[in-house]
């Protein structure tokens, strides 16, 4: 069933940024043939065939990245690659202008983890004319339903179908499932409260030496090692491993609306953060001062539910 295809592509590239994730967000070509590609090939598109994908596509207007023919002789859609972690809203104004010079009705942008496509004729503001956004990185049965639009075969139609997604639709998971978490062992957490302090009462020193590990509430415990950022890496670690944070939740922001974590290295304004790190498919700012490491952890952590007094902090 090509739904059960899709799915199971979507997992696995899913899988690829969370083991590669830092090696393609350097290089828009591997971004292209580790992510872009296979979902373009699961959805109907042999991107080997001139007939169906011209890459490099060029005309007087300038040069797309990929021009899906779908049987006719003019692109029914055009794709922009940018490299993975890339913010994919750049530029959207200039881009959609050229489809409408060249007569081309549909233009998609992707950065292979988020995939946003938009109607180029619709009289409406940009914004308006998304049809269709999904991220990877969130590989639920919305993501799967919202990636069919792309279908090849949905393009051979005289006006492409946007689908939607059935309430007795039911895919094969993209991910293996999360266990639930174990309740505490009374001894292992005798043993956790006897080895550091709550989280809750721990504050970063600027100058100062950078905690050993953090304990978490499942007994789970994350080196630190000599950074402060570290901090938020294990955090970003243990909350995304044990499903208790996924892509759906980001951007997760200050009530002030800077960004924690997001899915790709970009503040609330669409700047880059100041020195992004990639944490299995999401995205941290590691150019902070101490204080504020432990400050972004406390509100991640608390953004999310988990009690401050049950993370136990180790000094070195």
């Amino acid at each position: 069933m090509l739904l059960n295809e899709i799915n199971e592509v979507v997992g696995k590239l899913k899988g690829h940024i969370d083991l590669h994730g830092d090696a393609l967000s350097r290089n828009e070509i591997a971004t292209r043939y580790a992510l872009i590609d296979p979902l373009l090939t699961a959805l109907g598109w042999d991107v080997s065939d001139p007939a169906q994908v011209q890459p490099e596509y060029s005309t007087g207007a300038g040069r797309a990245d990929y021009a899906m023919l779908a049987g006719r002789d003019e692109p029914s859609l055009v794709i922009e690659a940018k490299k993975l972690g890339r913010f994919i809203g750049d530029g959207i104004d200039q881009s959609i202008m050229y489809c409408m010079k060249e007569n081309i009705p549909y233009f998609v942008v992707t950065n292979g983890e988020r995939w946003a496509a938009y109607e180029t004729y619709r009289r409406t503001p940009i914004n308006e004319k998304r049809l269709v956004e999904f991220s990877i990185s969130d590989p639920t049965q919305s993501t799967v339903m919202k990636a069919l639009w792309l279908w090849r075969g949905n393009f051979e139609l005289d006006s492409p179908v946007k689908p939607t997604l059935p309430e007795n639709l039911k895919l094969g998971p993209t991910t293996p499932p999360v266990p639930p978490p174990m309740p505490p062992d009374p001894k292992q957490s005798s043993q956790q409260a006897a080895r550091g302090v709550p989280l809750s009462e721990f504050e970063g020193r600027s100058g100062g030496t950078p905690p050993a590990a953090l304990i978490f509430p499942d007994g789970t415990e994350k080196s630190v090692d000599q950074w402060w950022y570290q901090m938020q890496l294990a955090t970003v670690e243990w909350l995304t491993e044990t499903g208790r944070l996924t892509a759906g939740h980001c951007p997760i922001a200050t009530q002030y609306g800077a960004y924690l974590v997001n899915t790709s290295p970009h503040r609330s304004d669409g700047k880059e953060f100041s020195n992004g790190v990639l944490v299995n498919g999401l995205w941290i700012d590691k150019g902070k001062s101490a204080r504020d490491h432990v400050k972004t952890v406390k509100q991640i952590l608390t953004h999310l539910g988990v009690d401050l007094t049950q993370v136990r902090v180790v000094e070195k």
